[in-house]
C-alpha cells in the first residue's frame, strides 16, 4: 500500500494497468481550516513531510513559515496568509488529478465520515478486487481506526486531527470569509463537486 498525501504517484505505478488507486478529497474550505491549525501547531521532526515550514525564509524576514503564520494576530489574517500560499498549492494539486482514470476509486472525505457501517468502504474494496474474507477484515479495520467517535477511541486521534467534523467552514469561517474565499476559489470548489453557495457572514 502506498499513501501519497499530495496525490503524486510515482510514474511507474501510475502507468501500471494492474494498479488500483483510492483517491480522497475534502472540501477545500475545510482543508484551509485544517491547514491553518496544523501549520500553527506542527512540531518539527527530521523526516516530516512538512519540514519546510520550519525553514527560515528571506521573504519572511528570516522567520519560518510557521513563525510568520503565528505572528499574524487575527484568525482571518492567518486564513488569508495560508490561502494565498500553501493552500493555493493544495487546491492546484486537487484540480490536476485525473478524475476519469477507470483504475481509481474516488472518495469524498465527507462521504466516508458518514460511512459508519463501513458500507462504502467495503464496496470500494470489492471494486478493487479483494475477496470476501479480505473485505471483511479491511472493513473491520476501517471502522476500528475511524475517528467517528473520538471519545470512545482517543488513541486513534493524533497528528493534526482536531475534530474530524465535516463542513466546519460553515461555522468556523469568520464573518465575510466565505465570500472572500469563493471570490478566489469558487470555480475550484464547484469543479471538485462541492456546493459553493450561498455565502454567509
Amino acid at each position: 500500500m502506498l499513501v501519497a498525501l499530495n496525490g503524486k504517484i510515482p510514474q511507474l505505478l501510475a502507468q501500471d494497468p494492474d494498479i488500483r488507486f483510492i483517491h480522497m478529497i475534502r472540501d477545500p474550505r475545510d482543508v484551509l481550516l485544517s491547514g491553518v491549525h496544523y501549520h500553527k501547531s506542527h512540531v518539527p521532526r527530521e523526516k516530516s513531510p512538512e519540514k519546510s515550514i520550519h525553514t527560515p525564509r528571506r521573504e519572511f524576514g528570516g522567520m519560518t513559515y510557521q513563525q510568520k503564520l503565528c505572528s499574524i494576530k487575527t484568525f482571518p489574517g492567518q486564513l488569508r496568509f495560508e490561502m494565498s500560499r500553501r493552500h493555493n498549492t493544495t487546491v492546484r494539486q486537487m484540480l490536476r488529478w485525473n478524475y476519469t482514470d477507470p483504475r481509481t476509486i474516488e472518495w469524498k472525505y465527507e462521504d466516508m465520515m458518514l460511512d459508519r457501517d463501513g458500507v462504502r468502504f467495503r464496496d470500494a474494496m470489492e471494486t478493487a478486487g479483494y475477496g470476501p474474507g479480505a473485505c471483511d477484515d479491511m472493513s473491520a479495520a476501517f471502522l476500528m481506526q475511524s475517528i467517528f467517535d473520538q471519545s470512545a477511541k482517543p488513541s486513534v486521534v493524533h497528528g493534526h486531527v482536531t475534530s474530524g467534523k465535516i463542513r466546519r467552514w460553515e461555522t468556523e469561517f469568520p464573518p465575510e470569509f466565505s465570500r472572500i474565499y469563493l471570490e478566489k476559489y469558487g470555480a475550484a470548489v464547484r469543479e471538485l463537486g462541492y456546493d459553493a453557495g450561498p455565502c454567509h457572514g
